[in-house]
């Protein structure tokens, strides 16, 4: 008996269309990217933070330079990923509108 139970609800997982699975799939890889960014900036934002005031003013300065120059990238990277994430967004919610569709849930 639990077998048979097990059975019909791996069959549940057909309720995805190619295109939503392939949409989905994208977007949590976008996720995972976003989210190591987000960890490199909180990492560059504490090294600024701690960056030894005890080096010489131009030591100093070009590490809180370079450190800079590299959080700028960060946020970059960050802003293309969100208009990358609006269109793999809108892609699956066109999946979805034509499955509905299909299914005879939507004009």
């Amino acid at each position: 008996m639990e077998e048979e139970v097990y059975e019909e609800c791996t069959l549940i997982r057909d309720y995805l269309t190619a295109g939503e699975e392939d949409a989905l799939s994208t977007l949590r890889k976008l996720k995972e990217e976003s989210h190591k960014i987000r960890d490199k900036i909180r990492k560059i934002e504490e090294a600024l933070a701690l960056a030894p005031q005890h080096q010489s003013p131009s030591a100093f300065h070009k590490t809180r330079e370079g450190l800079h120059r590299e959080l700028g990238g960060c946020f970059q990277q960050l802003e293309k990923l969100r208009g990358v994430w609006k269109e793999w967004e809108t892609r699956r919610e066109v999946a979805n509108k034509r499955k509905t569709v299909l299914l005879g849930y939507s004009p």
